[in-house]
């Protein structure tokens, strides 16, 4: 089942929430009521929209966010995805000096090339902008992540600041 023809990520629909493509059902809605008890049947019948390709996709979608939200260190993360390109979320991390340290990590998306991760970076960081993603090559031994502090405004607020 690719469930990403039936599942979408819109922040204009339910405040961006997993939702079966084409309905304002989201997927939290329908895996909560099958562990309520319900049967597909029963969805079917009180969700007259739904199929049962999408009832699948929602499960197939919760299945690929459960495998992907295993909390892993780095060493771990170089062992499970020799040689590639990632989209990391921070889980646990803090701050020393000028260095992120990453105590916990998730693994969110593989990507083919450094491209293919910053692309992928700057959509997750648009869609989710609270939360603390990286695009990383498992090629380093060690992640270096330095923090800048930054004085003043930045460029893309400073449209009416020129002279």
């Amino acid at each position: 089942m690719n469930w990403q023809e039936r599942i979408i990520v819109n922040p204009d629909i339910l405040v961006g929430k997993p939702v079966v493509k084409g309905t304002r059902l989201a997927v939290e809605l329908i895996v909560d009521l099958l562990a309520q008890g319900w049967s597909e049947a029963d969805l079917l019948r009180n969700y007259p929209g739904l199929t049962h390709e999408d009832i699948q996709a929602c499960l197939s979608y919760a299945s690929a966010i459960l495998k992907r939200e295993v909390l892993m260190v780095w060493a771990e993360v170089r062992k499970a995805y020799p040689d590639q390109w990632l989209i990391i979320e921070a889980i646990e991390a803090h701050t020393e000096d000028d260095r992120r340290l990453l105590d916990r990590v998730a693994v969110v998306e593989t990507c083919p090339d450094g491209t293919a991760a910053m692309q992928a970076y700057e959509r997750l960081h648009h869609e989710y902008p609270a939360r603390e993603f990286y695009f990383v090559h498992t090629g380093r031994e060690e992640l270096d992540i330095r923090e800048r502090r930054w004085i003043g405004i930045r460029r893309n607020d400073a449209a009416y600041a020129q002279r």
